[in-house]
């Protein structure tokens, strides 16, 4: 099965869906999707699977990408900071912030 990836609003709403066999290539078909469908975002968190290439189509269509590293002393699942509601979370504990989050999924 090929890794997805979403995008969700800052309600946790999802608004975008891709699918690839590499991070990159999700994160970039993503952002494309985003900035097609929804114009007004300009942040986005992603976690430390995506490289620079996304981090580069981001600032080419405008939107802020922000690199979220995972905390090294955690041990298990630990949501990143951040992406609260992508994670397994209720988003509803502890407000995202107001932007794009997205991750993946499927994994």
């Amino acid at each position: 099965m090929e890794p997805r990836g979403i995008a969700t609003d800052v309600l946790g709403l999802l608004i975008a869906v891709a699918a690839s066999v590499h991070d990159n290539a999700i994160g970039i078909a993503l952002l494309d999707r985003v900035a097609a469908d929804n114009p007004s975002v300009t942040k986005g968190w992603v976690d430390a699977g995506f490289k620079d290439a996304v981090v580069g189509h981001g600032t080419a269509l405008g939107i802020d990408i922000e690199v979220v590293q995972r905390d090294p002393g955690a041990s298990g699942f630990t949501p990143a900071p951040k992406r609260c509601c992508t994670a397994a979370r209720p988003a509803t504990t502890r407000p995202c912030p107001p932007a794009l989050h997205y991750g993946s999924a499927g994994r």
